[in-house]
């Protein structure tokens, strides 16, 4: 079995790292790999950068030279339910694009056309152990082309879909598993909660390749010192969300072996 473990920025993968005992790959990658033998399983643990295409040109890239037999998407989220708390799971069954500012209008209708259901193509025996794994809430993953606040995204999210969260990779990396006919399987952490937002001058902290400028957070804390505060929290809440995924990542590893 070969597992290929995706997240886009170092912290989300940190303890996933960790509990699995992995190396920094010896080969030479375009983009941070890290290798695990655990529980017999080779497991290829891939940070690929945020948004679509740089997460979606990493698989490209591992499925052609790791030749995986299943992929997991990871990563953080931002919950768009009310009950949730920082650390809490999300297994994707369902996974949707999300329009932009633009596109969006006053109608779902296009968000709901944009949906795919890659875990339906599960074997039956690993879909009866993924299920019954662990209580994880089966949710709705929703990708987004652009950073948005929440109080747009609730405008466009049908009030039906059960825990939905947003990212920016995951809906780009499940139709490339479904046009390659991959299992693949999803779990988010949530690093902010419904009334949580990200403000616009941290997200510009954390560059494409997922690594944080220090200097771009001084200069955005030294502007404005009430970001402290902030940035205190979304390092309280990814401690949390981190350590729950490395979490899921070993009980995955050992439910697959």
């Amino acid at each position: 079995m070969k597992l290929a473990i995706l997240g886009a920025l170092p912290r989300e993968l940190s303890y996933i790292i960790k509990n699995l005992g992995a190396l920094k790959s010896p080969d030479e990658w375009p983009f941070p790999v890290y290798m695990s033998g655990e529980c017999q399983i080779e497991t290829a643990i891939v940070q690929t950068g945020m948004g679509m295409a740089r997460a979606t040109a990493a698989l490209k890239m591992v499925l052609s030279r790791f030749k995986p037999d299943c992929i997991l998407s990871t990563g953080f989220a931002g919950a768009l339910y009310q009950i949730a708390s920082p650390g809490d799971l999300v297994r994707g069954t369902r996974f949707f694009l999300f329009p932009t500012a633009g596109e969006l209008g006053s109608s779902s209708a296009c968000f709901m056309q944009s949906e795919l259901k890659p875990d339906q193509q599960l074997p039956g025996r690993l879909a009866e152990r993924l299920y019954g794994m662990t209580s994880l809430r089966e949710g709705s993953i929703i990708t987004l082309q652009q950073p948005l606040k929440k109080s747009i995204l609730r405008k466009g999210v049908p009030e039906e879909l059960p825990f939905p969260v947003c990212d920016m990779e995951t809906f780009g990396l499940a139709g490339l598993s479904l046009e390659s006919n991959i299992p693949f399987i999803s779990v988010r952490s949530v690093s902010d909660v419904l009334d949580e937002e990200v403000p616009p001058e941290l997200i510009g902290v954390v560059g494409e390749t997922g690594a944080p400028n220090l200097g771009r957070l001084f200069s955005a804390i030294t502007t404005n010192p009430a970001l402290v505060t902030d940035v205190l929290r979304l390092r309280r809440n990814s401690e949390a969300a981190s350590r729950n995924l490395g979490l899921f990542a070993e009980h995955f590893c050992r439910e697959l072996s």
